[in-house]
């Protein structure tokens, strides 16, 4: 490789810096150790994942001041660096932007600080990377956790630790309990390990490099993952592309190594998981450990004669080649055809295939365009744009998706992430946010290549930078890594890397416009640090003090005692939805109890408090429409329904509640003899007729996603209330076709048998009989007879 010791024309410097300059790198180092191992800082849209989160939000608050101190003496603006120290902003800005519009305003503001600790570790990448220690310093923190990710899952591979859902469904996932992150970072980190084995001037660093390789390429095949097995391709490619073509042949040759030598033990690693399940064994624990240990020490060996005996001959061929550059893009060519025939080989009935063991044979013959997971991401991305298509320029804010999917879904599912990265940012800060950062993206991929492309002296270290970045960021395209905070940071940390060489001198403004932008900027980092800091500490106080409310509610049923603690919880932030939820529980059991206006009140105040904030969160709307029905209010809780109805048109048990409820609200005015009892049977059949279309939806659906919306296709609970709508209007040959649709003979539950009933009665006053219904019945409960002459005098004098 060409020399590496200087970075755009300058030497990178052997001098350590203040004291100052090292506070952000140890912040990054610590946070890469510690940050992956709670559960990577999972943005899961629930209070349980919230602590580790405000955490990290405080910590680099924190060290945002430290930036903002840094900057007062370092920012000159006077090259990309100091530009693009200012452009990041633009994201969380963004997202601030996106808050006028916002689906659920607590998701949308905890994406904003989330981004505010993006721009932070960005910023952190692009200015303290060009020194050489710096460099060194945050490369091999990224490695080394990475390691350390890699054994720790390993040893819940082997069961020699018990994370939770470290290996979900056999599918290996680490700390992250998600393969397909689990995938997406590995090939980052193995396609790293390569570049650094190389680069390494002490053996035992190269050995330490080249022994890594199979336990991370291992771990890779035990996720599963069939979408990052062409991303791996596409990112090897990237990564050969950047190697002169004498160093792709030799690195190819470490990748078919290392291949080699992962098949041989991955039959037997599979196998001890197996068995390890059933029963564990501490001799077959160890016997995995050193089956893969002694792969890996040979590999390296090899690995190491390798580059120890053709490293000479391999610089002179490069010189040789320096003006036959076109030659680097054969190999990455041939690869791209061979990986395009391997798919139809691999897929149909091939002796290779069989080498596998057979769940690799099994989850390599699943991948094909009908495959259920390739189905429901279509039917995510569709809904996506659909969203889109409605909230077009600023989006619906952070964490919109998970609120507002169910409106737009078009078929039975759930799922809180959108399954690409891409499609969720637009969702959330519609094309302006995503042009801003498509724009950001472009940039430092340009800046990195014509640096590469340029640059005689290119550091080939910073291609781990881009080799991890790049591994997210096209598996994101299909995936929702990023939704890991860890993996946000990691990537907008490397993405500050990639250009952190980049010195090109800008036009200064005029020195009196330069003194004031010079202080400004620091001065807005630390203002944007400050609110950052108090925002989290308050989440952080209120995620504690309702971590106590539940762990309170479980020893006891002291009403006062456990609203005390939750009371904590929501003078801190009382717009938090989980916390407010758990208020209206308490609240809704001490009214059922006492029958007090003052909790139903109270109630009340909180959901007018929140239905501006979070207009779309059914599990608010599902407590104001059991408090309504508490209360015998009919009217409201019909009201409530058509609310969650448009807001999930494919819930089920809307269909069946708003029949029911206008059923009843229309009997009653019956009765009373008020007119507008027909408002209310129309508007029941207005639903049931709605019902119906999304029946018929489900016919021409594919199988997997009729399989999922059966329980939405069968429904006594709506064909009830309308059957008796057409049996008292006197429309009894409707009520009878509709009831024996969904009558289940020979059930005893008393909803089928009250359908049995009313069809029945429906055929009675016809002058018909259904003997074989009627006996099933009868033979059950005789007295059923008279319930059906009782329903037959309802529409007879």
């Amino acid at each position: 490789m060409r020399n590496r010791k200087t970075v755009a024309g300058r030497t990178l410097t052997d001098e350590p810096k203040s004291f100052l300059w090292w506070v952000p790198i140890l912040f990054v180092v610590l946070f890469l150790f510690v940050a992956p191992f709670s559960r990577g800082l999972f943005n899961g849209g629930s209070w349980e994942f919230d602590g580790p989160i405000y955490k990290a939000l405080i910590c680099s608050a924190v060290g945002l001041i430290v930036l903002s101190i840094y900057f007062l003496k370092n920012w000159k603006l006077n090259d990309h660096r100091d530009l693009l120290s200012l452009m990041i902003w633009l994201i969380p800005v963004s997202f601030l932007v996106s808050t006028a519009n916002a689906a659920s305003l607590y998701s949308a503001l905890k994406s904003i600080n989330i981004h505010v600790m993006y721009a932070m570790f960005f910023v952190i990448g692009l200015y303290f990377t060009r020194n050489k220690w710096g460099l060194n310093a945050i490369l091999y923190a990224i490695m080394g956790s990475g390691y350390a990710i890699v054994i720790f899952g390993l040893l819940n591979w082997l069961r020699n630790a018990h994370y939770k859902d470290a290996v979900l469904d056999n599918r290996l996932s680490s700390v992250f309990q998600y393969p397909n992150a689990y995938a997406a970072y590995l090939i980052g980190l193995f396609l790293s390990s390569l570049i650094l084995l190389e680069l390494s001037k002490k053996w035992y660093v190269s050995m330490l490099h080249s022994f890594m390789l199979v336990p991370l390429l291992l771990s890779f095949l035990l996720t599963l993952s069939r979408g990052a097995i062409p991303v791996f391709i596409i990112v090897m490619v990237v990564y050969l592309l950047f190697l002169p073509f004498v160093r792709q042949i030799l690195h190819l040759f470490y990748i078919l190594l290392t291949g080699l030598a992962t098949i041989l033990i991955l039959g037997n690693i599979t196998s001890y998981r197996y068995q390890l399940n059933v029963e564990f064994n501490l001799s077959l624990s160890l016997k995995g450990w050193f089956t893969i240990i002694a792969i890996s020490l040979i590999l390296s060996a090899i690995l190491y004669l390798i580059r120890k005996y053709m490293t000479v001959w391999v610089e002179k061929r490069e010189v040789q080649q320096k003006s036959r550059q076109f030659i680097q893009f054969i190999i990455p060519a041939v690869i791209i055809v061979v990986s395009i025939a391997s798919v139809y080989v691999l897929l149909g009935d091939s002796t290779i295939t069989n080498i596998l063991p057979g769940i690799f044979q099994d989850r390599l013959q699943s991948i094909n365009i009908s495959d259920n997971s390739v189905l429901s991401r279509n039917a995510f991305f569709s809904d996506a744009f659909d969203v889109i298509r409605n909230n077009p320029l600023i989006g619906v804010g952070g964490g919109g998706w998970s609120s507002i999917y169910s409106t737009y879904q078009s078929y039975v599912y759930t799922s809180n992430q959108a399954h690409s990265f891409y499609l969720q940012y637009m969702v959330e800060t519609g094309w302006i946010g995503f042009l801003l950062l498509f724009t950001l993206l472009i940039y430092v991929i340009y800046k990195f290549v014509r640096h590469y492309a340029s640059n005689a002296n290119f550091s080939y270290e910073r291609l781990v930078f881009a080799l991890i970045a790049f591994a997210f960021l096209i598996h994101s395209i299909i995936d929702f890594n990023m939704s890991f905070l860890y993996v946000g940071a990691l990537v907008f940390l490397c993405l500050g890397g990639m250009v952190s060489f980049e010195s090109s001198q800008l036009q200064a403004p005029s020195s009196k416009w330069l003194k004031r932008l010079k202080i400004a900027f620091p001065i807005l980092v630390a203002g944007i640090s400050v609110c950052t800091l108090i925002y989290s500490v308050q989440m952080m106080n209120a995620t504690e003090a309702y971590a106590k409310t539940t762990q309170l509610a479980r020893q006891t049923n002291d009403y006062n005692e456990i609203t005390r603690q939750l009371n904590k919880a929501l003078d801190e932030k009382p717009t938090n939805p989980d916390f407010v939820v758990a208020k209206l529980d308490l609240v809704y059991q001490a009214y059922n109890q006492t029958k007090d206006n003052k909790y139903y009140d109270e109630a009340l105040i909180w959901l007018n408090k929140m239905a501006t904030n979070e207009p779309y969160n059914r599990q608010l709307l599902e407590r104001e429409y059991l408090l309504y029905m508490s209360k015998g209010d009919l009217e409201s809780s019909s009201n409530n329904i058509s609310r969650q109805l448009m807001i999930a048109p494919w819930e089920i048990s809307y269909y069946e509640r708003k029949a029911s409820l206008e059923f009843d609200l229309g009997y009653q005015l019956k009765q009373k003899k008020d007119e507008q009892w027909i408002n209310h049977w129309d508007r029941a059949l207005s639903v049931y007729k709605e019902w119906l279309v999304k029946r018929e939806q489900i016919k021409g659906m594919p199988e997997y996603q009729k399989s999922e919306s059966m329980e939405f296709y069968q429904s006594s609970l709506v064909a009830l209330p309308i059957g008796k709508i057409h049996f008292l209007k006197g429309e009894y040959q409707q009520a009878g076709t509709i009831l024996k649709e969904f009558m289940i003979i020979d059930s005893e539950e008393p909803l089928n048998k009250e359908v049995a009933r009313w069809y029945l009665a429906a055929l009675e006053v016809q002058g018909l009989s259904d003997e074989q219904i009627k006996d099933a019945l009868l033979k059950e409960d005789p007295a059923e007879s008279d319930k059906i002459k009782e329903i037959v005098t309802l529409v007879q004098p």
